[in-house]
């Protein structure tokens, strides 16, 4: 069966939007590699660069022997190993005891599972001010795990009787 036109035009536009969509999404992937491998006086000379005149290793070499760069891998690595041992270890104890029919209150536990996504979504519906969602202080966001700036804060906050900063309002 032949194609109708509308649908290989279809086809042609679909292909030209995840064209574009794919090189925009690509592009800044590209530059950082690309900035990332030319020398430093010709990127502050020329700005944006897209294809360099001279190749060099000076920022890696830079990079590699500083302390802090080592520090922070090391640290990136312990807190990926731990922080999924840690979920696996408490995800696997809470899903063992999900299941167990016997278990007094299951259906509520799940239930706050399910629902803690949900009530967290980050609407900031606890603030009432005329900004949008994202112009809102801290404290009418939901409080992410691992976050102790922003749970700190809120305590805070809400100790002065909580005022927004972008509307100096009490919500």
């Amino acid at each position: 069966m032949r194609e109708s036109l509308g649908d290989r035009a279809f086809g042609v536009i679909n292909v030209i939007a995840l064209g574009l969509i794919s090189l925009i999404t690509f592009f800044p992937f590209y530059y950082v590699f690309v900035v990332s491998f030319t020398d430093p006086s010709e990127y502050i000379r020329r700005g944006l660069v897209l294809f360099p005149q001279h190749w060099s290793l000076v920022s890696y070499k830079y990079l590699l022997s500083t302390d802090a760069f080592m520090r922070a891998i090391g640290n990136s690595a312990f807190l990926a190993i731990v922080g999924t041992a840690l979920s696996l270890i408490v995800t696997s104890g809470l899903s063992y005891a999900i299941s167990r029919r016997r278990l007094q209150g299951r259906r509520f536990i799940m239930l706050a599972i399910l629902l803690t996504p949900i009530s967290a979504s980050g609407t900031g519906s606890s603030c009432r001010c005329r900004f949008p969602p994202w112009r809102r202080s801290a404290c009418s966001m939901p409080l992410r795990t691992g976050t102790p700036f922003s749970l700190r804060y809120c305590i805070l906050t809400i100790s002065r009787s909580i005022r927004c900063r972008c509307c100096c309002r009490t919500c």
